[in-house]
């Protein structure tokens, strides 16, 4: 795996020394938990402000490329783990490949950071699970902005976040990756797949499902 640092901004070689353990550790265990999907190379550029991406970036032809905030690397707060899953499991469905990412670092322990920033994310989403639209959040393909009526852009990764690991509790990963590939990524593609897939995969429609984890989340 080959890291390398761009743009303007320049870390210290403490401050990149200890990014780098992060982010190795990070890989291993998005590694070994999906598979080694994306060998790299790397490109990490420090930004002073916006949020950690690389979904956008690999839509845009560039799979590997991450932004993270400077100061999310030096209080070790940035989602390494969430962006490394947008690398090593892009997908054309925004809400699918983002509840992925939010499950991921809160399964795989990444380091406390945004959306949820340690917290469990069942508990945060309950609040908002009401006003969710999961159809409405379905039909948003990547690299469109996961935001609808109702729900703040965090708020939505929350939801994202817990529905998949909803899914995936409840009906294995096995399943969840049957789902998944039928909204394969493709570079300047949009692809948010069918909604008829749901029933395809798991027997129920995604209303049914959403009134599943609805009901999951009231006996918290």
């Amino acid at each position: 795996m080959e890291t390398a640092f761009a743009g303007t901004i320049v870390l210290s070689d403490e401050e990149q020394s200890s990014f780098q353990a992060d982010f190795q550790s990070a890989y291993v265990k998005v590694c070994n938990w999906w598979g080694q999907s994306f060998t790299g190379p790397f490109k990490v550029i420090i930004v002073y402000r916006g949020p950690s991406r690389a979904l956008t970036p690999a839509w845009r032809g560039n799979r590997g490329t991450m932004f993270f905030r400077k100061n999310t690397l030096l209080f070790r707060n940035a989602a390494i783990t969430h962006e490394l899953t947008h690398v090593l499991a892009p997908n054309g469905n925004r809400f699918l490949a983002e509840g992925l990412a939010v499950y991921a670092q809160e399964h795989l322990k990444g380091l406390s950071a945004y959306p949820n920033d340690g917290e469990d994310i069942h508990t945060l989403a309950k609040e908002f699970s009401e006003q969710a639209n999961l159809s409405d959040l379905d039909e948003q393909a990547t690299p469109s902005s996961l935001s609808v009526d109702g729900l703040s852009v965090r708020e939505a990764y929350l939801v994202s976040g817990s529905f998949v690991r909803y899914l995936i509790e409840r009906y294995g990963m096995k399943k969840f990756r049957e789902l998944y590939a039928l909204s394969p990524f493709q570079s300047y593609r949009r692809n948010a797949g069918s909604s008829g897939r749901w029933k395809d995969v798991y027997k129920k429609s995604l209303k049914s499902l959403e009134a599943d984890w609805r009901a999951m989340l009231g006996k918290l």
